[in-house]
């Protein structure tokens, strides 16, 4: 009888144990097959188109634009419109508007290349970045040379009018003197008769 019962307790625990796991498994495929799974929103480089200006300058602020193809991105949202980026190795904040544009203010201290890191995005781009004193110094000699030559021009007529000046105050000083000695003359005239 001993035997009986422990057969039978082997025979009610294996059974109510694969009840148990077949749960469990049923319990499992359910979470995994859930359409709720999260998930992963990493911006790639099909989510940004990047602009750059025409002509790009040593030492002076280049705007690079960022823009969104979807302005409404999950992350953008998330982040209050406000993105870390990795520019040529500097950790830069972005802000964007509502329509998903931003704007990095960057100074080229080289002739060096762009590089823009976030997530799964990546842009590089060797740039031809030009010496700010290439266009400062024509200027400048065209500058000096106008002016050189506005001077020149000044002291050439400043010296014909001091001429004139001179010229003309000599004859009005004669004229006046020609004036006082006619009357002179005749006072003198009319005190001697």
């Amino acid at each position: 009888m001993r035997k009986s019962l422990l057969i039978a307790l082997f025979i009610a625990l294996s059974t109510n144990f694969t009840f148990a796991t077949d749960d469990i498994e049923t319990e499992q495929q359910e979470v995994i097959e859930s359409p709720i799974s999260p998930t992963i929103n990493r911006i790639g480089n099909s989510d940004l188109d990047v602009t750059l200006p025409n002509y790009v300058f040593t030492n002076t602020n280049t705007k690079i634009q960022l823009q969104f193809k979807d302005a409404k991105n999950i992350k953008l949202t998330e982040n209050n419109y406000s993105l870390r980026f990795i520019v040529n190795g500097e950790d830069i904040a972005v802000k964007f508007d509502e329509k998903g544009t931003g704007i990095i203010n960057y100074t080229f201290v080289s002739n060096s290349g762009l590089s823009i890191y976030f997530e799964d995005f990546k842009y590089e781009s060797t740039l031809n970045v030009i010496s700010i004193w290439y266009v400062i110094i024509p200027i400048a000699l065209l500058g000096f040379l106008l002016g050189f030559k506005l001077m020149k021009r000044k002291r050439s007529n400043s010296i014909e009018n001091i001429e004139n000046i001179s010229t003309t105050t000599k004859n009005d000083f004669v004229e006046e003197t020609k004036k006082r000695n006619a009357v002179k003359e005749e006072l003198e005239e009319e005190i001697l008769s």
